[in-house]
């Protein structure tokens, strides 16, 4: 039996490198989004969370903004190969290429967001369980080096969309990112 174009096994859904190859598909094709997104960082040496609250802005292949309202306004922004944070005012400038585990953990949210598998398997082993519907996608690191940093994301998704992002720092340190449609 086929339902949206994707082999079902025996089972009924579909095998992990078809529900893979369906969810890249999907994502690679969406051209920009706009979503709102509440965060949750759970970080040992606190006695509570850290929230915020902002809205998140895609355009493919390479450009993305989380700009942060609450607490206070913050804007992250990545286009091509930098990063930019404005905070109080003041701008800070990444070159990707120069922080290669900067550049991996941007590369778990944006080469998701662009559907691109390749550029995730340069950094991240790459795992899918569930649905063309509600998939989730398991990142965990290829390198020692990038270990050192991150200990896995994961990424749910509804169709063509992610819906919630949680990273787990090497540390164990945690934030938890659920995304919204504007």
């Amino acid at each position: 039996m086929r339902t949206s174009g994707v082999s079902a096994p025996a089972g009924g859904a579909p095998s992990d490198a078809a529900l893979l190859a369906t969810v890249m598909r999907r994502l690679a094709a969406v051209r920009d989004s706009r979503a709102e997104f509440t965060e949750e960082k759970t970080i040992a040496a606190l006695r509570a969370p850290l929230r915020s609250s902002g809205r998140l802005a895609y355009r493919r292949p390479d450009r993305l903004e989380k700009i942060t309202e609450w607490p206070q306004v913050e804007v992250l922004a990545v286009h091509g190969g930098t990063l930019s944070l404005t905070d109080n005012g003041a701008t800070r400038t990444i070159v990707l290429a120069s922080e290669p585990a900067i550049g991996a953990l941007v590369e778990a949210i944006l080469g998701t967001l662009a559907g691109d598998l390749a550029g995730l398997r340069r950094w991240y082993h790459v795992g899918a369980t569930g649905t063309p519907a509600a998939w989730r996608l398991s990142l965990r690191p290829r390198t020692p080096a990038l270990a050192k940093f991150i200990r896995a994301a994961v990424i749910d998704g509804a169709g063509a969309r992610m819906t919630r992002l949680r990273m787990v720092e090497a540390n164990g340190d945690t934030s938890v990112m659920t995304i919204s449609p504007a």
